[in-house]
């Protein structure tokens, strides 16, 4: 008989930024809205499709995050390094972009095509760690 808390009863998907990330200058310096979009964006990678995540309006309302937040937190996000546009959408419904973490390989997913240079690999871009934070304004 097993136990009734057994460990993979009580695991299943969870959503995780390594402490690395979690920890750098970077991260603590990211808005409350570009947090909340990272965090969303993180809690739809499975494993396997990196590169295919989507911070489109209509699932990120689900999740009572503003267009105006969502805008600015995508914005950051790119700016800053923690994420990369891998497929530009289109306005017309159907092709929505799609983003990759960069602290993650990207993966190759069936049914996607990447924009011309995004290709997949499992070693990390890692470009939050390269940034270069944008002069001040004098």
């Amino acid at each position: 008989m097993a136990k009734s808390n057994d460990r993979r009863q009580r695991t299943g998907r969870f959503v995780g930024v390594p402490y690395h990330v979690f920890s750098s200058t970077e991260y603590v310096k990211l808005s409350n809205p570009a947090c909340r979009v990272l965090w969303e964006l993180a809690g739809q990678f499975y494993g396997k499709n990196n590169g295919a995540l989507s911070a489109c309006g209509a699932l990120l309302a689900k999740r009572g995050i503003t267009e105006g937040s969502r805008y600015r937190g995508i914005k950051e996000l790119i700016d800053s390094g923690f994420v990369v546009i891998t497929r530009q959408g289109w306005q017309q419904r159907g092709r929505p972009t799609l983003v990759a973490l960069t602290w993650l390989g990207i993966d190759e997913v069936q049914s996607i095509e990447y924009d011309d240079g995004i290709k997949p690999s499992s070693v990390p871009l890692n470009y939050w760690k390269n940034h270069d934070p944008k002069p001040s304004k004098k």
